[in-house]
């Protein structure tokens, strides 16, 4: 038995989207943008208050994803490696010194660097992004391997009974 298209619709010409994109089964509608001249972060402030001030139905929802979404994991990805490779450094050093002071008074060297990042940083204008991170990573290591050698050195003068 046939049914007649008029009996369960009624079909007119009209304008409607392209494509309809989902992503976790929820229809979605991309906004995108380039950036010239403003850091990632910056711009995804300002898109954020604005977005803060929508008014918008219960069931809509609005982030900001893509570049900026990574370059969050990325920062929370170096914390945790950073905080890692300080608990790290500190037990390999302690068990080298068999000394748990020795190690403390190593990586309390590596805060004094940073007032020279964060000066450097702020007298360029830089912002803080992933390259910014690893070189923080690498400044450290170059300061711990410093204070080592200056921490082996005076063992090594005071066992030899030098003051």
């Amino acid at each position: 038995m046939s049914v007649p298209l008029s009996a369960v619709a009624e079909v007119r010409v009209a304008q409607g989207p392209s494509e309809i994109r989902r992503v976790n089964q929820q229809r979605v509608a991309i906004v995108s943008a380039g950036l010239s001249g403003r850091s990632l972060g910056d711009a995804a402030e300002d898109i954020q208050g604005i977005i803060d001030g929508f008014m918008l139905p219960i069931d809509f929802v609005v982030g900001i994803k893509g570049q900026n979404e990574e370059m969050q994991v990325a920062f929370t990805s170096l914390q945790f490696a950073i905080l890692l490779s300080i608990f790290l450094v500190y037990l390999v050093m302690a068990s080298q010194f068999e000394s748990l002071l020795h190690p403390f008074v190593i990586l309390f060297a590596v805060p004094f660097s940073l007032i020279g990042v964060v000066l450097a940083l702020w007298l360029f204008g830089v912002t803080v992004s992933v390259v910014v991170l690893i070189g923080v990573i690498m400044l450290a290591g170059i300061v711990v391997n410093n204070a080592i050698l200056l921490i082996d050195t005076t063992n090594r003068l005071r066992r030899a009974g030098e003051t």
